[in-house]
């Protein structure tokens, strides 16, 4: 009989042991949710905190692929498309603020395209620049992963060789190489306002 007694006992102590333990983890994750209710923060791996530090000059990208080398190739197109498509904003909106409306005389790039096409030419003369800007890009980081699924996650982080200063003023010698000579005249008269408007928005990213 007390041994029937005991080990009822010692069932009856566990379960409320069991109990108190479920409501503490209960209380803790609800805890954890109220401090952090978007989830667990994520680190950052070197290739994106670098990337961030000058995104007006840097890029980063991820590719994912079980070879290595076509998840690196990934990655470096996924960073020169970014980085491609932050230039050809700012000539877009450089231009719309200096008011250029070189876009309609611009040469090869463009030609063909009837008036109501300017939004287009706008869109195509900006990208040429901004894609002739990122060739000269290099990789300045790589960080890679093997998950278990057996494949390769590769970043990179691509890098201008200079400030966004000097970005500017490389786009608007290639503008000026790609629109009529009397636009041309007009690049001249306001190159260094275009060139400020442009470095003015590749700077913004870093406020």
């Amino acid at each position: 009989m007390k041994k029937i007694y005991f080990f009822t006992l010692l069932a009856s102590m566990i379960c409320v042991l069991a109990a108190c333990g479920s409501s503490r983890n209960a209380a803790q994750a609800t805890k954890d949710e109220m401090e952090a209710p978007d989830g667990t923060r994520l680190s950052i791996n070197e290739a994106i905190r670098m990337a961030e530090e000058k995104p007006g000059t840097r890029a980063y990208g991820k590719g994912v692929s079980a070879d290595e080398g076509f998840a690196r190739q990934q990655a470096e197109l996924d960073a020169r498309r970014q980085m491609s498509d932050n230039i050809a904003a700012a000539v877009l909106s450089a231009a719309e603020k200096v008011g250029f409306d070189f876009f309609e005389s611009a040469s090869t790039d463009t030609e063909g395209m009837g008036v109501s096409d300017n939004g287009s030419k706008q869109n195509n003369l900006a990208r040429s620049i901004a894609d002739n800007i990122v060739a000269s890009t290099m990789v300045i980081k790589t960080e890679r992963y093997f998950g278990k699924n057996r494949r390769y996650t590769v970043y990179v982080c691509i890098e201008y060789n200079g400030e966004a200063k000097d970005m500017s003023q490389s786009i608007t010698r290639k503008l000026r190489q790609k629109v009529s000579d009397e636009n041309r005249s007009r690049i001249d008269a306001e190159a260094d306002r275009f060139k400020q408007e442009v470095e003015d928005f590749l700077n913004k990213t870093r406020e």
